[in-house]
């Protein structure tokens, strides 16, 4: 692939390579700056051209589009970029800087046969979403189908805000509207929440209310329990505690006390002769100590002993309480106290939504602050940009034939509640192309030729404003022929002054305009078509103008008015 040498100030499509991609074999296109016009007979592929570089800008891909028996389609587009235009600041955000030729742009697309693709930028593989960013940065595609989609009012306004080149405004309405929409959803979602939960709501403050009489602690039932049940065994436990009592240390007849007493001066004695027992003597002499304390702790466990019946009936009126409050509530008594603990919690995240609530409607106001401040500044850049726009479209719609044409952007500010990322108003593009008719919106009161010639200026006036280096027209003439048709050639022309313009055209005025023609021709050859593409000199660029005037037969007098069209454009 052959790489032209740089020139300071130049930025543009260099080559288009194509191999397999529909009817194409093998392809290899070079364009320069200025104009440069692709022509060829209807059905010869001119498009598919402008296919094939819209897949390497980053298009969708399909395994149908790759040649018949081969296995990919391989597509590569090189441009060459100005340090200074926002393709290479692209490069450079990502790191795609070409290590060999830094004002180089190298762009590659793969098509398998299961209709996946791989794309690459200088070498390296990238996303769909990051190629696709680049191609808009460097190529703008104008097709013919665009003088319809004009119509709407979308695209008119997409048009208007090219042309105003104020992207920085409209980011900020698209970001300041899309946080607007978060947060409304935020605060539909919790009020949608808060309205079910009303019901919800009265139930648990009722049931609140109720176990907040209770005054009901942690651990309350367990030792309410334990209470109940000494207070109703108390009488065995008396007559058990007296008898370990007696056991331990009764004063008349054996306990253990005396016994083990007794068993400790024994061992006593016989270590005075035999230490062999001394380990014995220690445990006997512990067991004593030990045996003392429990008799002390039953004592004092019998003397604390409350006989007061009145205290026990306290209580079983009070666990009676709670144990008809757990059924009411249909949850274990022992599970009473975590129940209250939740229905509290419960009623403190409905008052956090409130909070939330509270909180978001804040943010919205302060978000709608910020949308309203940022719509305001777009729509005041608008209206400067469609009083600097309408008259330019009305003096070509003047050199378009339109002589007594009128254009003019009407906006229609838009309900607070219908803002959207596009902004705060609404607009329509209104024509006259007739004397003494009122302005009209532009779907109504013109016919399909004056929509070409509108929308052509239109795409022209916007594309000088749009920093993108290359600029492609494809068959935009459509509907137009005659004195018109070669003022759109020199529309071109001037246009490819300020850009490179690669357009694809039918019409032998606008084609003798151009700084460069190539002819796009097809051939079937037994079973195959061949495919070519010819960068034509000057004297087989006049054989395809007259081509173009005259069709099959090319007269003398067709050869003569197309050398007089190729050397009036030189002019």
């Amino acid at each position: 692939m052959t790489i032209y040498k740089f020139h300071p100030g130049e930025h543009m499509l260099q080559e288009l390579v194509i191999e397999n991609f529909t009817i194409i074999r093998n392809m290899h296109l070079e364009t320069k700056q200025g104009m440069t016009v692709l022509t060829g007979e209807t059905g010869a592929g001119k498009s598919i051209l402008i296919d094939a570089l819209s897949l390497a800008l980053g298009g969708r891909a399909d395994a149908s589009q790759i040649y018949p028996g081969r296995d990919k389609t391989d597509i590569s587009a090189v441009f060459l970029l100005d340090q200074q235009t926002r393709a290479a600041q692209y490069l450079a955000t990502h790191g795609l800087n070409n290590v060999d030729a830094d004002l180089t742009c190298i762009l590659r697309c793969l098509i398998n046969k299961k209709g996946r693709s791989q794309c690459y930028v200088n070498g390296k593989p990238v996303t769909k979403q990051i190629l696709k960013g680049l191609g808009v940065l460097l190529v703008n595609i104008h097709g013919q189908h665009e003088h319809h989609g004009l119509l709407s009012p979308h695209e008119q306004l997409f048009h208007l805000d090219r042309y105003a080149g104020h992207n920085d405004l409209v980011q900020a309405v698209t970001l300041a509207a899309k946080s607007l929409k978060d947060i409304q959803l935020q605060l539909d979602l919790l009020q949608e929440a808060k309205n079910q939960e009303a019901s919800q709501r009265d139930l648990l403050t009722y049931q609140l209310t109720e176990l907040d009489g209770l005054h009901l602690t942690a651990g309350e039932v367990k030792s309410l329990e334990e209470k109940q049940r000494r207070y109703r065994h108390q009488e065995s436990i008396l007559e058990h505690c007296t008898s370990v009592s007696a056991c331990l240390e009764a004063d008349t007849g054996a306990n253990v006390l005396e016994s083990v007493t007794r068993i400790k001066k024994e061992l006593q004695a016989i270590t005075r002769y035999d230490d062999g027992l001394t380990n014995t003597l220690k445990l006997v002499d512990e067991a004593e100590i030990n045996l003392q304390e429990a008799a002390a702790e039953v004592g004092a466990y019998i003397n604390n002993i409350d006989h007061d019946h009145g205290e026990l009936v306290q209580i079983e009126a009070r666990l009676e309480r709670l144990y008809d409050l757990s059924r009411k509530h249909r949850v274990d008594l022992g599970q009473l106290f975590e129940h209250y603990q939740t229905i509290k919690e419960a009623l403190t995240d409905c008052s956090e939504n409130d909070d939330k609530i509270h909180a978001l409607t804040i943010e919205k106001e302060q978000a709608l602050l910020k949308y309203q401040r940022a719509a305001h500044k777009l729509s005041l850049s608008r209206q400067r940009a469609a009083n600097e726009l309408s008259p330019e479209i009305v003096k070509l719609m003047n050199n378009l034939g339109m002589v007594q044409g009128k254009f003019a952007v009407k906006f229609t500010k838009l309900d607070i509640d219908q803002a959207n990322t596009m902004g705060a108003e609404q607009l329509e593009f209104q024509v006259s192309t007739n004397p003494g008719q009122p302005l009209g919106a532009l779907s109504k009161v013109i016919s399909g030729g004056e929509l070409s010639r509108i929308s052509l200026s239109i795409q022209v006036l916007t594309a000088i404003k749009a920093p993108t280096p290359t600029l492609i027209f494809d068959e935009v003439d459509v509907g137009v022929g005659g004195s018109v048709a070669e003022i759109v050639g020199r529309l071109l022309k001037s246009l490819g002054q300020h850009c490179q313009v690669l357009c694809v055209t039918h019409l032998a005025q606008v084609a003798s305009q151009a700084h460069q023609h190539v002819k796009v021709s097809k051939e079937i050859k037994a079973t195959k078509t061949c495919y070519q593409v010819k960068n034509l000199s000057k004297n087989c660029r006049k054989q395809e103008i007259a081509r173009m005037l005259g069709g099959v037969n090319i007269t003398e007098q067709t050869l003569a008015h197309a050398g007089e069209m190729l050397g009036a454009s030189m002019v």
